[in-house]
């Protein structure tokens, strides 16, 4: 047994999918996201489909390998907010920098 490591159920692992779930659902509804990014709501939907894959994963030994499947999708989640102009979108821009940083100190420095 590897010590430190957590098997199972990881309420921390839910709560980051889940944001990214409904930070997705929020950017695909801005305007301009969908006219702009015709695959957009496909990478969305993948994101999704392997997000629950990985849900119903948490019982198994080591299933957080099978989060980084679906944590791969992140960037292309976020990516039209920084690619757009706009006084709304400089706000989304500065708060996903702020959770970035925010997840690091939470995850590396503290050690959740």
């Amino acid at each position: 047994n590897i010590k430190g490591y957590k098997t199972g159920f990881r309420i921390d692992f839910l709560i980051f999918n889940l944001f990214f779930i409904i930070l997705g659902y929020y950017i695909s509804r801005l305007k301009g996201v969908s006219d702009r990014y015709k695959k957009y709501n496909f990478v969305y939907r993948v994101y999704v489909l392997l997000t629950s894959y990985f849900i119903m994963m948490f019982n198994i030994p080591f299933s957080d390998r099978f989060g980084i499947l679906s944590w791969i999708f992140i960037p292309f989640l976020i990516y039209p907010i920084y690619e757009m102009n706009n006084l709304q979108y400089y706000k989304l821009k500065l708060f996903s920098v702020c959770l970035g940083f925010s997840l690091f100190l939470i995850f590396n420095v503290i050690g959740v």
